[in-house]
């Protein structure tokens, strides 16, 4: 570690946690992407030329409902993640705001927001979105 607090490719080691942890919910967004398209799949599946002329599913209705379910679950799952991401980049560039306004380190700048968050009682994601738009905490 360089006198900077860097690693010498210019990452701070609490950069690079948190580029760890947004690698980790995009690579789960995947999975959770792929089992989706499975379960869609499967359910096509389920339904065969015969059912469509009767109008009734080749499956029995349990399993339907279950992977309807899963569906839906699987889609949660992924708004969830997509939502953390999206948060997780915003609450990145808020740290940067801060340390920038007040001369601090990246674990410095997230404990400020975090305490400054709880002091006015919002969420730490809606208070980074007023940093970068106001450019003030």
């Amino acid at each position: 570690m360089l006198e900077n607090g860097t690693s010498g490719a210019g990452v701070s080691p609490d950069r690079a946690r948190f580029d760890g942890a947004a690698a980790a919910a995009r690579e789960r967004s995947r999975q959770l992407r792929e089992q989706l398209t499975t379960s869609r799949a499967r359910f096509t599946r389920l339904w065969s030329t015969d059912a469509a002329e009767s109008g009734q599913p080749d499956a029995s209705p349990d399993l339907i409902k279950l992977v309807h379910e899963q569906l839906v679950q699987a889609r949660e799952r992924i708004g969830h993640l997509e939502t953390a991401l999206i948060t997780n980049r915003r609450i990145g560039i808020a740290i940067g705001v801060v340390m920038v306004q007040h001369q601090m380190t990246d674990q410095q700048a997230l404990e400020l927001l975090r305490e400054q968050s709880q002091v006015r009682n919002t969420k730490l994601r809606d208070l980074a979105e007023e940093v970068i738009y106001t450019g003030t905490l």
